[in-house]
């Protein structure tokens, strides 16, 4: 089915469905992020948002969504979603290597070895990486969604129509021997 029919077939339940979980996923995922934050607002200690990007935890955070919703794209859709899953890994992997280098950069500062980060590239590149993973764990849950949970009443409504034109077709073909 193509994106265009799969989103027409959606009802609100669908849509709510994945938000709530998109909801609770961002709350128990970013756990250390919003307790942080709070903290550094509640000691009037904010210097501003780089100190929440500076060691590239937004990758950690991106991983960790990308791989909360890989199990269900791999073993429980019955549909293979076989582009989605090479996504997935390509960015679970980008996440995974870009944190290794941040934190590889941040041993080698005490040792003395200083490897300059372009910090720009770390805000936006994790940023980016992020929304495209709650993008992809939102989508990808309301498919599933979808899937799974069809709209019996329209379902039936098609199979009594069905039934229905069956019936009249037998109505109107002519007897053999009369």
């Amino acid at each position: 089915m193509s994106i265009r029919k799969t989103l027409k077939s959606s009802r609100r339940e669908h849509w709510k469905d994945a938000f709530i979980y998109l909801i609770l996923t961002m709350i128990g995922n970013l756990a250390p992020f919003w307790v942080s934050f709070s903290l550094s607002l509640l000691i009037g200690q904010w210097t501003g948002w780089l100190g929440f990007f500076r060691h590239g935890e937004f990758y950690i955070y991106s991983a960790s969504i990308l791989t909360s919703i890989l199990y269900l794209v791999v073993y429980k859709s019955s549909q293979k979603y076989k582009m989605t899953n090479v996504l997935l890994l390509v960015l679970v992997a980008i996440s995974a290597v870009l944190f290794a280098g941040v934190t590889i950069e941040g041993i080698l500062s005490t040792l003395s070895i200083p490897i300059p980060i372009n910090v720009g590239f770390l805000f936006f590149s994790s940023f980016i990486i992020f929304l495209i993973s709650v993008f992809l764990f939102f989508s990808l849950n309301l498919f599933e969604n979808i899937r799974t949970s069809p709209d019996y009443a329209k379902i039936e409504k098609i199979s009594y129509t069905n039934l229905e034109n069956r019936l009249d077709n037998l109505r109107e073909e002519p007897k053999n021997g009369n």
